[in-house]
């Protein structure tokens, strides 16, 4: 993956388990994320494997992008701290992104909840210039 990290903090006046449920149940996620219009869950083989899914942006005039991608796993501290990662790509040239990795992280805190996320971009190139949003 290329250089092209993206880090946000912010203070989100909601407990951790309403922010978890809105960022981690996909009919909920695809409501506000802009990188998704859809997101559908793929059977897993057993518990411990990741979960796989498939994505789809509706873009105009009929055009969408679709790909891939999986939660590679989440972690929870005894201070209420939580992470979940996730992985994703397409490889249609439509799309600006060809590929992100990245974390959130939820810490508790008095006023509700401290957001924290990081995602490097791997961006498709077009005639010699990078596409992005």
């Amino acid at each position: 993956m290329k250089n092209n990290a993206i880090y946000v903090e912010t203070l989100i006046k909601a407990n951790i388990e309403e922010v978890w449920e809105r960022t981690q149940t996909p009919e909920l996620h695809e409501q506000w994320d802009i990188r998704f219009s859809s997101i559908s869950y793929l059977s897993k083989k057993t518990e411990a494997e990741p979960q796989s899914f498939r994505y789809e942006r509706k873009l105009c005039f009929g055009l969408k992008v679709t790909g891939w991608g999986k939660s590679v796993g989440t972690h929870n501290k005894q201070d209420g701290t939580k992470t979940s990662s996730l992985h994703f790509g397409t490889e249609q040239a439509i799309s600006p992104i060809k590929e992100g990795k990245g974390y959130w992280q939820y810490i508790p805190a008095e006023e509700g909840t401290i957001f924290i996320t990081q995602y490097d971009y791997d961006f498709q190139k077009k005639r010699g210039v990078w596409s992005v949003y």
